[in-house]
């Protein structure tokens, strides 16, 4: 059963951890996380699981066909994760329909349903607290440099066209928390799914940009940037814009443009737009999340969580440290050694109103409390899709 109360408190708790630990200047991900520590997450995260198991009914019968029953567990490793296709095939969400003012929808182009993840008042105001801290952690300037002269260059629409993107939204939420007043968006919806590209006033905005010498960021999906690219490149434009300037990636191709391995990618943006290849970022995230993992930390001082393994062709993601992942084995179930490859599973406190633990059909290698992604396998999605069916 649904308690607002109970919710809105470990909200509020949520809420005020994450703010207490990203407003101290920590620019090192290992202090960070040993200021959250493992004990504390453990707390929250069986809390959370409890209140999931009450108030979300699809996912208790999942776990009671786990043989777990009351919804009492001890340890956060035990909390049954919901294979990702289930938020396209099952009503995963404590919220009742009366609260649910928002509700992200997967890609679709993997799986036959869109995984839907519905949103309120409350628990977007959760997700944006996760986004902006580790943002800000992530791809915020250091001392050195002046908010004044940041712009972002966004390559997608505003949320209020595209409201059904996780991604548009955490975009359209950055613009909005830590953005100069030239930021602009420059895509229009073109489909449900997908969007195109303004070149014209793209174009337009990095040559103002380039001859003020303002600090600038990009943030767009792989097929956004492709598109760019090639356009660019058929136009004989080239940009060498500021030391500074940073650029995040993110999200695959969705049929959208034509497919471009990640280190080929980010030599082309260094290339066309002289954004030196260490300043660009790559995301990873998904509607069924709420929180983001991200490969480097453009903070000067910072430190990445694997030194001997995050490179400029080897990329290393880390979610935040109010996330945890395990890296499970197809074949046993069980989570694999550091260097063993298996599918990604993401337990998320943010993920308060639809279910902490999400098993991706990502596969992946881990890197300590990190992973290298290698790609998506069918295999999980028949595994899951079955696994429920079976329930």
């Amino acid at each position: 059963m649904y308690n607002e109360r109970d919710f809105l408190e470990l909200r509020s708790r949520l809420i005020s951890w994450i703010e207490s630990y990203s407003d101290r200047e920590l620019v090192d991900y290992l202090k960070w996380s040993a200021y959250l520590s493992d004990e504390c997450f453990n707390r929250f995260a069986t809390g959370i699981f409890r209140l999931q198991f009450g108030a979300n009914p699809e996912y208790r019968r999942y776990c009671e066909s786990a043989g777990i029953r009351d919804g009492v567990i001890q340890r956060w490793e035990e909390i049954p994760s919901m294979p990702v296709s289930g938020f396209g095939m099952l009503d995963l969400t404590c919220l009742p329909e009366r609260e649910r003012t928002a509700c992200f929808l997967s890609s679709g182009t993997t799986r036959d349903t869109r995984g839907r993840h519905f949103h309120s008042t409350h628990s977007l105001e959760l997700y944006e607290t996760s986004l902006k801290a580790w943002f800000r952690f992530n791809l915020e300037p250091g001392a050195g440099m002046s908010r004044d002269k940041k712009r972002y260059l966004i390559l997608s629409p505003p949320a209020v066209e595209f409201p059904s993107s996780s991604l548009v939204y955490m975009l359209d939420t950055v613009r909005r928390h830590f953005g100069a007043g030239e930021s602009i968006f420059a895509g229009y919806p073109v489909d449900d799914a997908g969007w195109a590209l303004e070149t014209r006033r793209i174009l337009e905005f990095l040559e103002a940009a380039s001859d003020a010498g303002a600090h600038l960021t990009i943030l767009g999906t792989a097929f956004s940037y492709v598109n760019l690219l090639d356009e660019m490149e058929r136009r004989g434009v080239k940009f060498g814009l500021p030391r500074g300037t940073c650029a995040m990636e993110t999200g695959g191709y969705k049929g959208r443009s034509r497919e471009v391995p990640r280190n080929e990618l980010h030599k082309m943006i260094s290339a066309r737009l002289g954004i030196e290849r260490s300043s660009i970022v790559s995301e990873y995230g998904m509607c069924e999340l709420s929180s983001q993992a991200y490969d480097k930390s453009m903070h000067p001082d910072s430190k990445d969580i694997v030194s001997d393994s995050s490179t400029l062709d080897r990329r290393v993601f880390r979610f935040p440290p109010w996330t945890r992942i395990r890296v499970i084995s197809p074949e046993t179930g069980d989570a694999v050694e550091d260097g063993g490859v298996g599918l990604l599973c993401v337990y998320d406190l943010a993920n308060l109103y639809s279910a902490l633990a999400v098993q991706t059909e990502d596969l992946v290698i881990r890197r300590s409390a990190g992973f290298e992604f290698l790609g998506r396998t069918s295999t999980a999605a028949a595994r899951g899709c079955s696994l429920l069916q079976e329930d």
